[in-house]
């Protein structure tokens, strides 16, 4: 009579082939569930809009780029652009969405290089006031009270007192209210006789906000705000994102993605491009509002 275990013996064999077939696939994964957890990588974006509104737009776009990269990003949203600053000048973002003059500093202190920017425009300053309000030219701002996001808010701020000190030959009171919405909503109300902006910014606004401003003044153009990447994020990763987003161009869900942000068109990026913003002497008015 035979024994249990001769019995049972072929039916073991086969479920120990199986397991040894069914272990590789497992193994290919390349995530066991006893190894190492994947990098995450912070991705910083320079409030200038109110924080509910970033985590809406750009939540979205990081999970698409995530998607096609596998590359696991987390969103950071400072409280607003000073603590942005600080920790952008620290080296402590891994990518992150600034304007002009942070690249200028962060590549300076840090290293940080433009990967991609949209491409299909120049950014302007802009100055806001009411639509039915009593000033009709730049000279009656002349030491008045100019709500602006923050001391080195690019072209709302940097680029549009550069402009009215050197074109205009005044000097105005800035007064610092946290982003672009701050501005518009505050001139809107009558809380600041004139506000700098940006256009792209101004017409995301609220239809309500927009028709009670009118726009007095706009700066030449300059490049628009860049994703960037520190120098201590691995090459093949920065390629994936790089990549990825460039990607998002190709269908329409990951243009309107794009687009919210905005980005029209996103094209690959040099520091060469921001380069001759360094001779236009902005650190001196970004110097003497220092927080």
């Amino acid at each position: 009579m035979a024994s249990p275990f001769r019995r049972w013996r072929p039916w073991l064999l086969l479920a120990a082939l199986a397991g040894l077939w069914t272990t590789p696939a497992h193994a290919d994964e390349g995530h066991p569930p006893d190894g190492p957890a994947p990098p995450v990588y912070s991705f910083a974006v320079v409030p200038q809009f109110t924080p509910e509104r970033i985590q809406r737009t750009w939540r979205p776009l990081l999970a698409a780029v995530e998607q096609r990269s596998g590359v696991h990003l987390r969103l950071e949203v400072p409280r607003n652009i000073p603590e942005f600053e600080r920790h952008l000048y620290a080296g402590a973002y891994d990518f992150a969405y600034m304007n002009p003059y942070h690249l200028i500093v962060a590549h300076r202190l840090q290293g940080y290089r433009p990967l991609v920017a949209d491409i299909s425009r120049r950014m302007h300053g802009i100055v806001v006031v009411r639509r039915n309000g009593p000033i009709d030219s730049i000279e009656a701002l002349a030491d008045r009270r100019v709500a602006f996001p923050a001391p080195h808010a690019f072209a709302a701020t940097l680029l549009v007192r550069a402009q009215l000190h050197r074109r205009f030959g005044i000097t105005v009171r800035p007064w610092y209210v946290v982003n672009h919405s701050s501005v518009y909503l505050d001139v809107a109300l009558g809380l600041a006789p004139a506000g700098g902006g940006v256009l792209a910014t101004l017409q995301l606004q609220p239809e309500t906000v927009q028709q009670r401003l009118r726009v007095l003044y706009r700066t030449p153009g300059a490049p628009t705000h860049p994703i960037a990447v520190s120098p201590h994020v691995p090459e093949p990763v920065v390629r994936r994102v790089t990549q990825a987003l460039l990607d998002l161009a190709n269908s329409a869900e990951g243009q309107a993605l794009l687009a919210a942000v905005p980005i029209r068109q996103v094209g690959r990026v040099e520091f060469s491009r921001y380069k001759p913003l360094e001779s236009l002497g902005l650190d001196a008015y970004a110097k003497a509002e220092a927080p």
